[in-house]
C-alpha cells in the first residue's frame, strides 16, 4: 500500500469505531500521536473520544507532559492514570513476560474505567512491525479485545513515519521511546530512582545531537547504545559524557561496539517468540 491508501484505511477504520466511543492508550509518541491526529479529523458530532495516558515509574515525566500537550492541540479530552507499577513484585522485578504483566494491568484498568463510561473501543498504537519482535505485550492486548488499527491494517513503521511527515506531526521525527524497563536485564530489580538517571543520562546525550541512545544498565555498569554512525560523535564527547554519567552514580562506563539494536536485553537472555 502507499500512504494515500493507508491513509484512506485508517480514516475509515477509525471512522467505522468513533460512534461508539473510543479510548486511545495515548504515550505521545508517533504511532498514537498519528492515531490521534486522525480520530480528531473524522470524529463527528458528539462521539467520546478520549486520550489515555497512563503515568507510572516506567514512563518518564516528560513524556506524560508532552501527552498532554499534544490531546490539548488536538482538542481531544486527556486523561492522565496513575498507576504504581512497581508496587507489583511480579513487575518490578523484570521478568521476561514484565511487559505482558504491565500491559495487562494496566489496560485491565482502562478497559474497566471505558466500560463504566460506556465506551465500546480501546485502541493502541501497536504496529505491524512489532508483531515481528519479541512483544509479550501484543498478547495481553489480544487477551483483553483491545484494537491496534495499525497492526490491524498491516501498516508498517516506516509508513507511519511517512505518514506523519505528510500531516505534519508535531513528533514525526521523535525517536521511539519504549518503556525504560528495556534498559535493564530480565530478573533485575526494576527502581524509580535508577530509571530516573538513565532517563536523565539519555536527554543528555540527546542533547548532543545523538537521536536515538539507550544506556542499559548493569548494576552500575553502563553499556551505551547509538547508531555505529554517531559513534565519533559520541567519543567528540567523551569526557563529557564520562563526568556525566558519573555524577548520576554509575561507575563503569562501556559504549557497544555493535551499536544501537531495539530487544537487545532479550538477546542476552535468548529470549524467542
Amino acid at each position: 500500500m502507499d500512504i494515500d491508501e493507508v491513509e484512506s484505511r485508517v480514516k475509515h477504520y477509525l471512522r467505522a469505531k468513533t460512534g461508539d466511543g473510543i479510548c486511545l492508550a495515548f504515550s505521545g509518541g508517533v504511532d498514537s500521536t498519528l492515531l490521534l491526529h486522525y480520530l480528531a479529523e473524522v470524529r463527528q458530532g458528539n462521539a467520546v473520544v478520549r486520550a489515555v495516558t497512563f503515568e507510572t515509574a516506567l514512563h518518564p515525566e516528560d513524556e506524560h507532559e508532552l501527552a498532554h500537550s499534544l490531546a490539548r492541540h488536538y482538542g481531544i479530552e486527556h486523561i492522565p492514570v496513575r498507576k504504581d507499577v512497581l508496587g507489583d513484585d511480579g513487575i518490578r522485578f523484570n521478568p521476561p513476560d514484565r511487559c505482558y504483566l504491565c500491559k495487562k494491568k494496566l489496560f485491565s484498568h482502562l478497559k474497566d474505567l471505558a466500560q463504566k463510561d460506556g465506551i465500546r473501543w480501546i485502541l493502541d498504537g501497536t504496529h505491524a512491525d512489532d508483531l515481528l519482535e519479541y512483544r509479550p505485550g501484543i498478547q495481553a492486548l489480544s487477551e483483553l479485545g483491545i484494537a491496534s488499527p495499525w497492526a490491524e491494517l498491516g501498516v508498517s513503521k516506516d509508513q507511519i513515519r511517512r505518514l506523519a511527515q505528510k500531516v505534519g506531526l508535531p513528533v514525526a521525527s521523535r525517536p521511539a521511546a519504549p518503556c525504560m524497563a528495556t534498559r535493564f536485564a530480565y530478573g533485575a530489580e526494576l527502581k524509580a530512582d535508577v530509571i530516573r538517571k538513565l532517563h536523565i543520562g539519555e536527554s543528555s546525550i540527546q542533547a548532543l545531537g545523538i537521536s536515538v541512545v539507550r544506556l542499559r544498565y548493569y548494576d552500575g555498569l553502563i553499556r551505551i547504545e547509538v547508531m555505529p554512525d554517531d559513534f565519533r560523535l559520541l567519543i567528540e564527547h567523551k569526557n563529557a559524557v564520562i563526568d556525566l554519567l558519573k555524577s548520576l552514580g554509575f561507575m563503569y562506563i562501556t559504549l557497544d561496539m555493535e551499536g544501537f539494536r531495539s530487544g537487545s536485553m532479550d538477546i542476552a537472555h535468548h529470549v524467542r517468540m
